[in-house]
């Protein structure tokens, strides 16, 4: 496979410091970069995301990035709250350098959501100023529990209300289509 992605004209990486060196297109595999933060990987989610932000913002169609923090759901699986709250605190660093990008060219829609919710997570207690957090989780598998959907920018709106979480493809081809369809 990465004979034929080389021969279509994309670089390889295989360490995360090689990253800023590739240029578009390209693939980066560094399995040691996507361990979770208490195993040593650093900043990789949200200086990936800079970084393709940065190679897709030429181009003048509009550009679709998909960000994951997967170590979140590991975290509900060992029912860890460190483990949980430094995944979190990760990604939310990254949706807020998407939130900048979004207010720097105001024609971004930012999507936040999870695809299911795993350990049955409550929140107990906490207090910011000393960084405490103190919680119980019901399982060490996926729950029936709802998952929030934050949306902000353009069209923001329409991602209101309760839905099955199939519809937010929809609702993302739905505000596509409103898009291709006006000209723009």
């Amino acid at each position: 496979m990465l004979d034929t992605l080389r021969q279509r004209g994309y670089q390889i990486g295989a360490t995360f410091g090689q990253l800023e060196n590739l240029k578009r297109p390209f693939v980066l595999l560094d399995d040691s970069s996507v361990v979770a933060i208490n195993k040593g990987r650093k900043d990789f989610l949200q200086k990936s995301l800079l970084k393709t932000i940065h190679d897709l913002e030429p181009n003048k169609a509009g550009f679709f990035i998909m960000a994951e923090g997967a170590q979140i759901d590991y975290g509900g699986h060992a029912n860890d709250m460190r483990y949980v709250v430094e995944e979190m605190l990760d990604f939310d660093r990254t949706i807020g350098d998407a939130i900048r990008f979004a207010d720097s060219n105001g024609e971004t829609l930012v999507i936040i959501t999870a695809d299911h919710e795993t350990g049955g997570l409550s929140l107990l207690d906490g207090d910011l100023k000393r960084g405490y957090v103190d919680g119980n989780f019901s399982t060490n598998d996926h729950s029936g529990i709802m998952v929030a959907v934050f949306a902000y920018g353009p069209h923001s709106l329409d991602f209101r209300g309760v839905y099955e979480n199939t519809e937010i493809q929809h609702k993302i081809m739905a505000i596509l289509q409103k898009y291709h369809s006006s000209g723009n």
